[in-house]
């Protein structure tokens, strides 16, 4: 499952993970994986844009280990990479000036023209980011992540409750006694404020509880970003 106990940013990080295997099995369209799950594809693009940057800048201050590559590939494409990208924006716009036409997709479900053209520009970000990347060494990678050991998620937890403060919420030492739909947190500026309803904490309320004694209690210590 993509869902993860220890939050939101986890569960991202599930899904951009499993998005990584998808995307390197090839057994199988991430355009459409991502559909069925409700997610945008665009999304981990720029996912994995960000990875790259803070790459760079760990790699700038000499904070990576020795003989560390986050990626095999230059982050600049060729002369003829950049070509077959022209060529192909090229034919994009051309079949996009040509009449409409209603289209079946490969699950014989209809597809509009906005689905038609998105799908087309999918191909180019794909194709882009195959240029990019070396998708054996993000698969690599994302193994590594799901390998995460619990001192490795609490220093992850760290770091993120850092650059998050003051935009933190703990939860009400009386929440025990409420119903699920009825948990309330609070925050440095803001009492009392409630889960946002898509929130892994807010679809799967029993994540926010911890055994303690044999007895099921509020994790008081559990943060909460907003």
């Amino acid at each position: 499952p993509l869902e993860s106990e220890h939050g939101d940013p986890f569960t991202l990080l599930n899904a951009f993970d499993e998005w990584i295997q998808v995307k390197s099995s090839g057994t199988e369209s991430s355009q459409k994986w991502c559909k069925r799950r409700g997610l945008e594809q665009q999304r981990f693009y720029e996912m994995t844009k960000l990875r790259d940057q803070f790459h760079e800048i760990l790699k700038e201050y000499d904070l990576l280990p020795v003989g560390y590559e986050g990626r095999s590939r230059a982050n600049r494409l060729s002369e003829g990479q950049r070509s077959e990208l022209r060529q192909m924006r090229k034919r994009q716009r051309a079949e996009h000036k040509k009449r409409k036409i209603l289209k079946l997709d490969d699950e014989g479900g209809a597809m509009s023209e906005g689905e038609e053209e998105r799908s087309a520009t999918s191909d180019l970000r794909d194709l882009e980011f195959k240029l990019l990347h070396d998708l054996s060494m993000l698969q690599e990678s994302s193994n590594v992540r799901r390998n995460f050991t619990l001192r490795d998620i609490n220093l992850l937890k760290i770091v993120l409750c850092s650059g998050l403060y003051p935009q933190l919420a703990i939860a009400d030492s009386c929440n025990s006694y409420r119903r699920d739909s009825e948990q309330v947190f609070h925050t440095k500026s803001k009492p009392f404020v409630v889960l946002h309803p898509t929130s892994v904490f807010s679809t799967t309320p029993e994540y926010l509880q911890q055994n303690t004694q044999g007895h099921n209690q509020t994790c008081i210590g559990k943060m909460i970003h907003r």
